[in-house]
């Protein structure tokens, strides 16, 4: 019932959509893909939503109370309301998109019939929610990225996926994708290479060019990652690694406040 109303209020815009997966990070991941975007676009960004009843109710702007049969109740209820009466146009929806298990409606596959994203970003795949997955003959975390990885296959020509270069189980998805590929990561065979981390300073690789992200507060180094996916995303929007560099320093600190 969501998904149906869901997917009727995404084709009233059409948006862009930009769907950020992996284990962890997804949260920063979308400030930092706001931080690059914001200037330019009108966004629609997902909160604390990123499952298969969180994404529809982000989408129709429905928030949940205490999960009870009667906020479920209240919730099917305005679904088709929201659905009417909202009217906010905008042109990019940037959505986290988590799964707990390779069964629907928990999995990529289900998710992926809400939406279909033209833009993708894989963090990472690790343990983390892997509960539901069969730990049998081992390989757990190729069998959770591989999950995830139907986000990257189910991308258009047309479209783009931004890929964890220093994980293997991430890198190679680019073999089962028809979309452009870009990579981030300190492997030097990175398009947006991670350079030296200094406490406040994030310094990024772009072939020969080279920019900062400079913060005053501190970071931990793994928001190297974080920042240099939504790098990959300023990229292909025609921008410097300077001018997208200067974007994050200006616009994510504002939603780490949030």
């Amino acid at each position: 019932w969501l998904r149906l109303w869901a997917r009727l209020e995404l084709r009233k815009f059409a948006p862009d959509i930009i769907g950020i997966t992996g284990s962890a990070g997804k949260t920063s991941c979308r400030d930092a893909m706001v931080a690059v975007l914001k200037d330019k676009y009108r966004l629609k960004v997902t909160g604390k939503a990123n499952s298969e009843s969180g994404i529809p109710m982000d989408i129709l702007g429905i928030s949940p109370k205490d999960f009870s049969i009667t906020d479920w109740l209240r919730i099917s209820l305005l679904a088709p309301l929201k659905w009417a009466s909202n009217w906010k146009a905008y042109d990019k929806y940037v959505v986290e998109m988590g799964i707990d298990s390779p069964l629907p409606p928990k999995n990529m596959a289900y998710l992926l019939t809400i939406g279909r994203p033209r833009t993708a970003i894989f963090l990472n795949a690790s343990l983390v929610h892997s509960q539901n997955f069969d730990f049998t003959g081992g390989q757990v975390i190729g069998k959770i990225a591989a999950e995830k990885g139907k986000l990257i296959e189910s991308l258009p020509q047309n479209g783009l996926a931004i890929l964890n270069a220093d994980q293997a189980e991430v890198i190679n998805l680019s073999k089962k994708t028809k979309a452009q590929v870009m990579t981030f990561g300190v492997s030097k065979t990175a398009d947006i290479r991670i350079g030296k981390i200094e406490r406040t300073s994030f310094e990024f690789w772009d072939g020969p060019e080279s920019a900062k992200v400079k913060v005053d507060y501190l970071l931990p180094d793994y928001y190297g990652q974080t920042l240099a996916a939504a790098l990959c995303v300023s990229a292909d929007e025609g921008n410097t690694l300077a001018d997208g560099c200067d974007r994050l320093a200006r616009n994510f600190p504002l939603h780490l406040r949030i």
